[in-house]
């Protein structure tokens, strides 16, 4: 038995020890503020959770224990009574007797340990909206991802800060009016993602602008950032060139890459190369290579696999089917395709 097959023996009866090791769940919870807003406009709030997982298991992971088992993070009390709770610690007799609407998007935990250190990383996308009757008005939007290390354990510090962020977004918007236009019913909240998807050229064309997208904001509005020529090798993009104004072709770094649209195709720029994107079911993927490191972003990429999580840190070997997030160009691991 080599020794590359005797550390993968030992990675895999790592991950099912501390699969056994796990400590069943973890509670959330939002620390009651002791600070009131002066003059609220908002005494009571309903809270909708629209997270594309609302299941135990949507919230992620945290390492506990001894042996840092993978333990599920929950809401305990539920988040509506929690949030709840939160605003009468916050208001007075002299709030507006107004109702708030508070939509969860996206709440999840996810922690990696290193010899010596550990990082906490928790994505939050929320928003807030004026109850006015049946019609509800756009007060503000939260997208956020933000990591914490530590040499000790970082659990309870990535939660305390959670809450923070969480309470720091309603108390900052509680003497705030809804200055949107928009109008919103019930049912536009709840098919939130389509509806935004229909504002955003990128998911309402079948024929992509050709050129460079430095980032994901050209790339969604469909503004390229400057001409390109291409060079093949084997049928796949090899390497990519601006067009200059004195006619010299100059070879484009990955790095300096969002996307790019060549013969009408788009194509994600990542660092193992350039993948085609496929429009489907109103999202866009790609099968590709990925690297998970310790990065906010990718750790919290890792935590949406469970236990596959663990094997995804340096791995640049296995090919993951990957989506466009539409709200700010993140891609997402949904499947593991081949290792």
């Amino acid at each position: 038995m080599n020794k590359k097959t005797i550390s993968l023996l030992v990675i895999l009866l790592g991950a099912l020890f501390n699969c056994y090791a796990q400590e069943g769940t973890k509670k959330f919870k939002l620390l009651v503020p002791k600070q009131k807003i002066a003059q609220s406009n908002y005494n009571s709030i309903r809270f909708i959770d629209s997270r594309s997982d609302t299941s135990v298991m949507g919230m992620g992971f945290v390492q506990t224990g001894m042996l840092n088992g993978r333990t599920a993070v929950v809401a305990e009390p539920a988040l509506s009574t929690q949030l709840g709770d939160v605003l009468i610690a916050l208001t007075d007799s002299n709030a507006v007797k107004k109702e708030l609407l508070f939509q969860l998007r996206e709440l999840r935990f996810s922690e990696l340990t290193k010899t010596t250190s550990e990082r906490g990383t928790f994505s939050f996308r929320a928003s807030l909206y004026a109850v006015e009757n049946d019609d509800y008005r756009c007060i503000a939007r939260i997208d956020t991802i933000s990591s914490l290390k530590s040499g000790i354990d970082v659990t309870n510090p990535l939660l305390k800060k959670t809450s923070s962020v969480i309470i720091d977004f309603l108390s900052a918007n509680l003497s705030v009016k809804p200055s949107d236009p928009l109008i919103y019913k019930m049912s536009d909240i709840v098919k939130i993602d389509s509806l935004e998807k229909r504002s955003l050229k990128l998911y309402n064309t079948s024929s992509f602008v050709p050129g460079l997208y430095t980032t994901y904001q050209s790339f969604v509005k469909q503004s390229p950032d400057t001409q390109i020529s291409v060079k093949e090798k084997d049928g796949s993009i090899d390497e990519v060139h601006s067009v200059s104004s004195d006619g010299k072709p100059e070879k484009i770094k990955l790095r300096d890459v969002y996307a790019v649209v060549y013969n009408g195709k788009p194509y994600v720029a990542t660092e193992y190369g350039y993948y085609p994107l496929e429009k489907r079911n109103d999202d866009f993927f790609y099968t590709g290579k990925l690297k998970v490191t310790s990065s906010a972003a990718n750790v919290l990429a890792a935590s949406m696999f469970g236990l596959l999580g663990a094997f995804l840190v340096g791995d640049s070997n296995s090919v993951y089917e990957m989506k466009m997030d539409h709200v700010n160009g993140n891609l997402i691991p949904v499947k593991l395709i081949e290792k």
